[in-house]
């Protein structure tokens, strides 16, 4: 009767052992794995091809200002402007910005298509109460166009996989370990 308790007593910690290996793969792989970083490819000077490749490529173009920042709609640009209609922000992209850094720079799988559409475009011009606004291209002083961080990507794909890993590989070594002692236990009575 006692082995048969005994192995009952390693039978049910054996279980809990697979649940909390189970749970902190779980935790593991849900804190930080294949996360997506954009890199905002800061750029000092403008030109009006380069905003005209940006506009043909559906980019959306973000004003920042001292006060705020606002979208333009219904783009038009010539040699010395930029102009179009200025368009609220949607408020859940606020995160976007402003990045913490060139590089390194977190956005969701959600955030993803709106984050690399973006063109950010910085003056020190003020455009308080106009609905239309016309931009002097050599009022520009900074322009990020947002891509992905192929270089922070790939660490983060990497360390997932490797977190992963080591996660998976532990709870199979415990459970060989348990499940020779159990064996042995058996054995011995």
């Amino acid at each position: 009767m006692k082995p048969i308790k005994q192995f009952l007593d390693s039978s049910i910690s054996f279980r809990r052992l697979i649940n909390y290996g189970f749970g902190i793969l779980v935790v593991i792989s849900q804190c930080s794995c294949f996360k997506q970083f954009y890199q905002t490819n800061t750029v000092h000077s403008v030109t009006a091809p380069m905003l005209e490749k940006l506009d043909s490529s559906q980019k959306l173009f973000i004003v920042h200002t001292s006060i705020n920042a606002f979208s333009l709609k219904n783009v038009n640009i010539n040699s010395e402007m930029i102009s179009g209609d200025r368009h609220f922000s949607n408020s859940k992209y606020d995160d976007l910005l402003n990045p913490q850094g060139e590089k390194g720079n977190k956005m969701s799988k959600a955030e993803r298509a709106i984050c690399l559409s973006e063109v950010h475009l910085y003056t020190n011009s003020s455009f308080d109460g106009k609905s239309h606004i016309d931009l002097a291209i050599d009022s520009i002083y900074r322009i990020d166009v947002y891509s992905k961080d192929q270089e922070a990507i790939r660490k983060s794909r990497v360390e997932s996989i490797v977190g992963i890993g080591v996660g998976v590989g532990a709870i199979v070594v415990l459970g060989v370990l348990v499940a020779n002692s159990m064996s042995n236990m058996l054995w011995t009575y």
